[in-house]
């Protein structure tokens, strides 16, 4: 039951995914979208929604009477949980690059510095 539950909300976080891509469309699918009529992807977008929030209260009904009132809730706790320590792994990596980039670029600029003052003194030694 657990992976048929984990393919589902899978499947949920794509329907979602999609609707995002939707809203922000590339210029290749602004130029093909006049395909589909604005009421036909209001109603499959409706229609899924409800869908999705039918089978998510089916879900609730389910895990609570076979595991205890509260369990969907305990669920929903832990899926928020998760959530939020992937997002701050995800913003530690962001940041780690960041600095890399950051002590990569100070690098450059010092061995260049470097290179111009080393340069110049050579320079300076030759003509004297």
């Amino acid at each position: 039951m657990s992976k048929q539950l984990g393919s589902w909300y899978g499947a949920c976080s794509d329907i979602n995914r999609a609707e995002q891509q939707r809203k922000n469309p590339t210029f290749f699918e602004r130029a093909t979208q006049g395909s589909q009529s604005i009421e036909e992807e209001a109603l499959q977008i409706l229609i899924h929604k409800k869908t999705l929030k039918e089978r998510e209260t089916e879900i609730a009904a389910m895990l609570n009477m076979r595991f205890g009132w509260g369990t969907y809730d305990e669920m929903l706790e832990m899926r928020r949980s998760i959530r939020k320590e992937r997002a701050e792994q995800e913003h530690a990596q962001d940041e780690a690059k960041r600095q890399i980039q950051n002590n990569l670029a100070i690098l450059v600029l010092s061995a260049l510095i470097i290179g111009v003052l080393g340069g110049g003194m050579y320079l300076i030694s030759t003509v004297l």
